[in-house]
């Protein structure tokens, strides 16, 4: 009965203490599991983008369950299965900056990765040029790199030649001028995933426009009556 189960895991989650970033920052070290090892963590930290960036230990599984949940929405979304071409926006070429790369393939998750920080007129149409030789099925990244990239496009009248079946963004807010420009440069809807480096609630946006969260590392909760 999923209904009981949903109702036995809410109880228990309204008996933990609220947990804060500043408790965190305060008594993380105390907070680390004895058995840690067995988790197999790894350190992962917040931006600060709501505040101050956060740094803590994060277990191997909730990774796993984060990841399922993302190819869960692509999947959902329309993607042809787990070997869909995906190209990356996302800011994860800092240390090719200086070297002037504008793409580098990721073998490990199987990605064609961009340099946003190389978003410049001159690099557009060559940016263009290797997404349409790739014929991405799914373009990913932060909601600002993919703007920039789309106003780009329209200031150079670069186009897709192929569209993708949708654009997943995440990571930051999506007002709707940046969503309905992203739209019009890559010819196919924007699908919205929201998330945190935690990795405790998650939810994506589906075809009718609407969030659903998912429910496998989190439940949302209001702790105020406004």
């Amino acid at each position: 009965d999923c209904a009981a189960c949903a109702r036995k895991i809410d109880r228990a989650l309204r008996r933990l203490p609220v947990l804060t970033k500043d408790i965190i920052r305060k008594e993380g070290e105390r907070m680390i599991a004895s058995d840690q090892a067995s988790y197999r963590p790894g350190k992962a930290s917040t931006t600060g983008s709501t505040g101050r960036p956060l740094s803590f230990l994060l277990d191997q599984q909730t990774r796993e369950v984060e990841l399922a949940a993302v190819w869960r929405h692509y999947l959902g979304c329309g993607a042809s299965g787990l070997d869909a071409r995906i190209a990356s926006f996302r800011g994860d070429f800092v240390s090719e900056r200086e070297r002037g790369a504008l793409w580098r393939w990721d073998g490990r998750v199987g990605e064609l990765t961009f340099n946003t920080y190389a978003l410049g007129r001159d690099n557009i149409r060559k940016i263009i040029g290797r997404l349409n030789r790739f014929r991405p099925e799914i373009v990913r990244g932060y909601p600002h790199s993919l703007y920039v990239l789309s106003r780009g496009m329209e200031a150079a009248g670069a186009r897709m030649e192929a569209s993708p079946r949708f654009v997943h963004t995440s990571s930051e807010q999506l007002p709707g001028s940046m969503r309905e420009a992203i739209e019009s440069a890559m010819g196919c809807p924007v699908r919205d995933w929201y998330s945190q480096s935690e990795y405790v609630i998650s939810a994506w946006e589906c075809s009718e426009g609407r969030y659903h969260q998912n429910m496998e590392t989190g439940a949302i909760g209001l702790l105020e009556d406004d």
